[in-house]
């Protein structure tokens, strides 16, 4: 029987705000400073085009059952729903600059670590936003994994969208006592060798990641 060990990383993905795709939204420094009720009002009948990893159907359904028809219902904003990730949201949006095209295709878009930071280096987000969220108040912008992603200081350009932990499969069959932390893992690989085994993606970059931040300490 296969089960899961929980190793205690967090993983944050984010959404963040470009440059607006209505004309009269689109770079308005007036909307930094204005209160929630004033966008609310100023987004009523406009269009948001959201761009987002669809890997997961139940976070699909949650966006297009839920997330979709609650955005229209409160705030009679239109949420249009595309795919993508990585370096196909930093080409969009490098070539739209380039292209010095003020309405572009993406207001805003669910990334991770190393996106933030690419469109960070390419001037490619729009705000600081954070703080005007209503749920900016429950947000502990003290939390390092919260203030600080890949490295850079957020500075409210980015909102925390959801917290995952990352998780090891194992054989219960096979292991009784599985590793139920990183020293622990440590031990049992050198005991172990030839028994554990990572992908070659993202996922595994993301383990190798979280080892490199827990045994590199502060």
């Amino acid at each position: 029987m296969y089960k899961l060990i929980n190793i205690p990383i967090v993983i944050i993905a984010c959404v963040l705000c470009l440059s607006c795709g209505e004309e009269n939204t689109s770079n308005n420094e007036d909307l930094k400073k204005a209160a929630w009720k004033e966008i609310t009002e100023a987004a009523n009948g406009t269009t948001v085009n959201f761009m987002m990893w669809q890997g997961s159907p139940a976070i699909n359904a949650y966006i297009n059952n839920y997330v979709t028809p609650t955005v229209k219902e409160k705030y009679n904003i239109d949420l249009q729903i595309s795919g993508g990730q990585g370096p196909e949201i930093v080409q969009l949006v490098m070539g739209e600059k380039q292209a010095n095209i003020k309405s572009g295709q993406v207001d805003m878009v669910w990334i991770n670590g190393e996106t933030f930071f690419q469109l960070r280096k390419v001037n490619g987000l729009w705000g600081p936003f954070v703080k005007q969220l209503p749920n900016a108040v429950y947000i502990n912008m003290n939390d390092s994994f919260i203030n600080t992603d890949f490295q850079q200081p957020v500075k409210g350009m980015e909102a925390p969208w959801s917290l995952n932990q990352f998780a090891i499969v194992y054989d219960s069959i096979k292991i009784e006592n599985p590793p139920k932390n990183i020293p622990e893992l440590s031990n049992y690989l050198e005991q172990h060798r030839g028994t554990f085994t990572i992908s070659n993606d993202f996922t595994g970059m993301t383990f190798l990641k979280s080892l490199l931040a827990e045994l590199g300490g502060s």
